[in-house]
């Protein structure tokens, strides 16, 4: 479904100077499967990608869109007036991400491990920074220890 693009971006409400990612930096991931198109975007840390990040978990925005130009379709005509359009391969992808009004109400957007992965590395972080603390206190009673050795050690020798 998805031809090969060199470096889609992921905009919110097709705006490019509201960037959440790109492909060709690593922050936007894209899959496509017989069902559609699926991305993974690592939002930035900047007002566009907190208030994106707070749209969507509170449910403000809950749809996403993408721009691109089709390379082969098929138009069916199943009952009169109405009309069935399939994408089979996309020529160009622009762009992906959320919006206000998507175009087609079975897409979604959610926020998902991110935070979790970043309250990990948290937790990894002050585990560390505390078994560090541990071991210079071991390090200073293994200290007070030898010392103390020590001078049973010179008493003894002058008796």
């Amino acid at each position: 479904m998805l031809a090969d693009k060199a470096d889609v971006r992921a905009l919110k409400n097709h705006d490019a100077n509201l960037l959440l990612g790109r492909t060709t930096s690593g922050t936007l991931r894209l899959n496509s499967n017989s069902v559609g198109l699926q991305f993974d975007c690592d939002l930035p840390n900047t007002t566009t990608g907190n208030d994106v990040k707070e749209e969507v978990r509170r449910k403000d925005i809950t749809g996403c869109s993408f721009s691109f130009t089709v390379l082969e379709d098929d138009w069916k005509y199943p009952e009169e007036g109405s009309i069935e359009r399939t994408i089979i391969k996309i020529k160009e992808l622009f762009d992906v991400g959320p919006v206000t009004y998507p175009a087609y109400p079975d897409t979604s957007v959610a926020v998902r491990s991110m935070d979790v992965h970043k309250k990990q590395i948290e937790q990894e972080a002050r585990a560390e920074t505390e078994s560090k603390q541990i071991s210079k206190e071991r390090q200073r009673a293994m200290k007070r220890a030898y010392d103390r050795a020590g001078r049973i050690i010179n008493r003894n020798k002058k008796q």
